[in-house]
């Protein structure tokens, strides 16, 4: 995991690109869990996506974030973001109307409207705040 670490290090720099990177390994990995036969591999693929930043499964980073170092966590206490505000987080991306605007949001300032509904922030393992550059 280390070398394919490094290897994305020197790649791609920026800490709002490897958030980014981060996610579209996430649903990469979706991809491919929906791959299983019948509805069986939505359902995973779904479950997985609403679940991947969950601390009790996942220790409060997805598979894209830990190729990054990255995690939820909670503004105010700096304490990993429970499993209720993660689902919140991943459940909004699934809204039709209100994802459109979370991504512009994202775009425009570097946090997602979510995060600052539920105070949280996306940090580095070094708890490093990683927002626009």
């Amino acid at each position: 995991m280390s070398n394919i670490r490094d290897i994305l290090y020197g790649i791609i720099s920026n800490p709002r690109l490897e958030r980014e990177v981060a996610f579209l390994v996430d649903i990469i990995m979706c991809a491919a869990l929906a791959v299983f036969p019948n509805t069986i591999g939505y359902v995973i693929a779904a479950t997985y996506f609403l679940l991947r930043d969950n601390p009790i499964l996942f220790g409060g980073q997805s598979f894209g974030k830990r190729i990054f170092g990255l995690r939820v966590r909670y503004k105010q206490t700096n304490s990993v973001a429970s499993w209720r505000a993660t689902f919140l987080r991943n459940l909004l991306i699934m809204v039709p109307i209100l994802n459109l605007i979370d991504a512009y949001k994202f775009v425009v300032n570097g946090q997602r409207l979510v995060d600052e509904w539920l105070s949280v922030e996306v940090t580095n393992t070094n708890n490093e705040t990683i927002s626009q550059e």
